[in-house]
């Protein structure tokens, strides 16, 4: 139901977390890839903890603009801001502004840069924003939050300092047990995809992780 993907023909089963999940680990074994690094952005952030809470073998962990959530729906609201933006993530239809606004706040004005996810938004099936917010009630959020607390598995959260949808002060807040660092990184400038609009800064951070992991040194 995204980009150069087909629509789902059973969205109400497809349109998952724990479904995406299971594509990402198909994925992994056709591929190959034994110990993979597993970097999500926000709705990606979850299926990333997802992967992360299956005990799948990863090297390393990364998010960006996602809050890890425990219990909904208080986590939900404490973790994030309160905006037209979120109204809309559930929405089943947009109208061309409705389009157009979330495009905007999600990844910013429309240029060359950006044309393509602006693109991608009004390609997206309707029905993947419906069945997905509805099935966050199945998925196991205590589970995802307490394998960061207590498992070592290489972690690290890189968000856009000006990210306009998560509460940065509650993610902060949260214990792991292996935090990069041992601190949220925060792209200066940065939007809700800092990758995008900032990504010179971004790259940076990401790769230092990345060596680090390679290295062996977290």
């Amino acid at each position: 139901g995204h980009g150069v993907s087909e629509n789902a023909k059973k969205p109400d089963i497809t349109y998952d977390i724990a479904v995406y999940a299971d594509i990402a680990e198909e994925i992994f074994k056709i591929k190959k890839i034994e110990r993979p690094v597993v970097f999500g952005w926000s709705l990606g952030g979850y299926i990333a903890l997802e992967l992360n809470a299956r005990g799948l073998p990863l090297a390393g962990l990364a998010i960006c603009g996602t809050p890890p959530l425990g219990h909904l729906p208080d986590d939900l609201d404490a973790g994030y801001q309160a905006n037209d933006h979120m109204q809309l993530t559930s929405r089943l239809f947009f109208t061309a502004e409705e389009t157009r606004q979330y495009a905007v706040a999600t990844v910013g004005p429309a240029n060359p840069e950006t044309k393509f996810l602006h693109s991608a938004v009004r390609r997206t099936d309707g029905r993947s924003r419906a069945f997905m917010f509805t099935k966050t009630l199945t998925i196991d959020w205590p589970r995802q939050l307490r394998t960061l607390q207590t498992e070592m598995t290489p972690f690290a959260i890189i968000n856009g300092e000006n990210d306009p949808f998560i509460n940065q002060t509650y993610i902060a807040g949260l214990a792991y047990a292996n935090l990069w660092e041992n601190k949220v990184h925060k792209i200066e400038n940065g939007g809700h995809a800092p990758f995008l609009m900032k990504y010179q800064l971004f790259n940076v951070e990401l790769d230092r992780f990345l060596n680090q992991v390679k290295e062996q040194r977290i």
